[in-house]
């Protein structure tokens, strides 16, 4: 999820198709203004990149403030949440 402003939205979705990143984008715009929600939902401590996991249930499984992960580590875990049923 993007939470760059508004009128960055163009140049971060140039920036993802120079990248050929693979996966859906969300542009959260009005972050600011609903920053509690923000932070509780993502357990966000204004450190970027802030890297979050959810489990296909919605449950925040793993959020990267609280455990660092190495490469292999969450390649590990989104393979996990993949193949969790």
């Amino acid at each position: 999820m993007s939470i760059d402003d508004g009128d960055e939205a163009v140049a971060v979705e140039r920036f993802l198709k120079d990248k050929r990143a693979a996966f859906e984008n969300f542009h959260w715009t009005n972050w600011r203004s609903e920053t509690a929600d923000f932070r509780r939902l993502f357990k966000f401590a204004d450190s970027i990149p802030h890297q979050v996991a959810f489990a296909r249930s919605g449950e925040r499984v793993w959020e990267s403030s609280s455990q660092r992960l190495s490469h292999a580590g969450l390649d590990e875990l989104v393979r996990n949440l993949l193949d969790a049923k």
